[in-house]
């Protein structure tokens, strides 16, 4: 009786707009920086395909050639799930739960910075079965919104791939990463 397609009504929400989502992710970790919130919004400003609008006046509007419209395509290519809202809050949990900030400071270190790329790569990009684009992600959006060098990203995330490697003296030990 619940599933009768007559009892049901197809509504058109859009979608929420970045100025928005920027405070539901301020009210979830205040103690976060606010440059923090503000590259996580950022990345996600990047590639995200919603069609989202900033939420300002119209008058006020100002074109950003590095928020894509509905018309492009997905970064990491045909068939891979658009990230969305969803990937935007899990990443400040992510960084709010693993990165400890001084209080009151909006200063990051670099080493802050990197520990947020690998976040951000692994949430958006580590998914992605093509390692081309998985690279092109973090050259043109995660390093610089992040404010690091696409080579030290690069560099920082290829070490960080776990390599599975049997023991050749103890046969029944499997080493996964530094996992042992």
């Amino acid at each position: 009786r619940i599933l009768n397609a007559s009892l049901w009504r197809k509504v058109h929400v859009d979608p929420l707009p970045f100025s928005e989502l920027y405070e539901v992710g301020r009210k979830l970790h205040p103690s976060l920086p606010c440059s923090i919130s503000n590259a996580v919004l950022d990345v996600l400003k990047k590639i995200d395909l919603s069609g989202r609008g900033s939420g300002l006046d119209e008058s006020l509007q100002v074109e950003d050639a590095t928020v894509p419209t509905t018309g492009q395509s997905n970064i990491f290519g045909h068939g891979t799930r658009c990230p969305s809202v969803r990937e935007f809050i899990k990443l400040l949990n992510r960084i709010s739960s693993s990165i400890r900030f001084e209080p009151g400071s909006d200063y990051t270190t670099e080493n802050q910075r990197l520990i947020c790329l690998a976040e951000t790569v692994d949430l958006f990009a580590m998914s992605c079965p093509s390692i081309e684009r998985r690279r092109e992600f973090i050259s043109q959006v995660a390093a610089p919104t992040w404010a690091l060098t696409a080579d030290a990203a690069m560099r920082y995330i290829e070490e960080r791939i776990p390599v599975i490697s049997h023991d050749m003296v103890n046969l029944h030990t499997v080493e996964v990463g530094r996992a042992r």
